[in-house]
């Protein structure tokens, strides 16, 4: 009967540790930290208007580690059906709460006994990461829209500052 060699129990345990080292779970890389999603955003309708006085721009500050929206601000021309013509409105919108899959909904409705005093401002979406996906708009306000109810305007966002 042959004794183990000093070499070869030496060698069995650093074998044995190379290749629990070298399994499965040594290819696993660990998941990335998600990006802190906060800062200053700005977005566009889509798809983008060819003619620059239909175009839309929003702008709002994301806080509390993405579980919020303040400052919305959106610039853009709409309609108006008395007096016949275009407005160039700058409405904000007031702060939204931001859920744990990342959708944000923001509703202002006012009914006047006067049509033209009618207010409906609706804005939704999804916070991906740094960037905002799945967002509509809607705007009436008296005789002025952008969007309706039930065909809301598309847009999109991305963050420009931290």
């Amino acid at each position: 009967m042959t004794r183990p060699t000093r070499l070869a129990s030496l060698l069995v345990p650093v074998l044995a540790a190379a290749l629990v080292a070298t399994g499965p779970a040594a290819d696993a890389k660990p998941k990335p930290k998600p990006k802190n999603p906060d800062g200053h955003y700005v977005g566009h309708e889509t798809p983008v208007e060819d003619n620059a006085l239909d175009t839309m721009v929003y702008e709002f500050d994301v806080t509390g580690h993405g579980r919020k929206i303040k400052n919305m601000i959106v610039r853009f021309n709409a309609v108006c059906s008395y007096p016949l013509g275009v407005q160039y409105v700058v409405q904000p919108a007031g702060p939204m709460k931001i859920d744990k899959r990342g959708k944000f909904h923001y509703l202002l409705e006012q009914d006047s006994p006067n049509d033209y005093e009618d207010i409906r401002l609706e804005v939704t979406g999804r916070l991906k990461g740094t960037e905002v996906k799945s967002a509509t708009f809607s705007y009436e306000v008296g005789y002025c829209a952008r969007g309706d109810a039930d065909d809301p305007m598309d847009w999109v966002a991305k963050r420009t500052k931290r």
